[in-house]
């Protein structure tokens, strides 16, 4: 699934910076075009690692405290 989110973090953080840096987009669509047009698709990718490090953690507490919760109440999966 982070393969997937990564693209659209790089997007939004991108249009967050942008007017510090003196870049004006137009919009999500404009964006895309620009950072494809100026760096390539694979600017998508860049900082994937770091954007993995910064989600995994999370994961990793949050899927296993969901299964004990729902085991503390009591539910199941095809009850």
């Amino acid at each position: 699934s982070i393969r997937f989110a990564a693209p659209f973090d790089i997007i939004l953080t991108r249009m967050q910076a942008a007017p510090a840096l003196g870049i004006k987009y137009s919009g999500p669509i404009h964006c895309v075009q620009s950072m494809i047009k100026e760096e390539g698709v694979a600017v998508f990718y860049r900082g994937w690692t770091v954007f993995f490090t910064r989600v995994a953690p999370v994961f990793t507490v949050l899927m296993p405290l969901y299964e004990q919760v729902r085991c503390l109440f009591g539910l199941g999966y095809l009850d």
